[in-house]
């Protein structure tokens, strides 16, 4: 399912820092950003593979670390512009946006 903030964030993404992104080591046979746009326009999961894969070892600098709230064997959970995705572990490269809950603790003290 399309998520038109994560889109927007990865076509961003792809505007500011495309030169830097080591194709080859990524595995991705295009040539130009607006390939790549295209590509993300195009394909639902392109712009959750630019932020898990693309921007953590893509590029010499690891972007997305300033985005990870949660980064763990059960949730992959990223901030954008004050609001949280994390990511859909049954579609791959899918993120789904989620909602923080604050949970009161009552502890008895002796």
């Amino acid at each position: 399912m399309r998520n038109i903030i994560i889109d927007s964030f990865a076509i961003n993404f792809i505007e500011n820092h495309f030169d830097e992104i080591d194709l080859k080591k990524c595995d991705w046979n295009i040539t130009t950003k607006e390939q790549a746009i295209k590509e993300i326009k195009k394909n639902d999961y392109m712009a959750g593979w630019i932020i898990t894969e693309v921007m953590n070892w893509g590029t010499p600098t690891d972007y997305a670390k300033q985005y990870k709230v949660e980064n763990d064997e059960e949730h992959f959970i990223i901030k954008i512009d004050n609001r949280y995705f994390a990511l859909d572990y049954e579609n791959i490269h899918q993120f789904k946006e989620v909602f923080p809950k604050k949970v009161v603790i009552e502890k008895l003290v002796f």
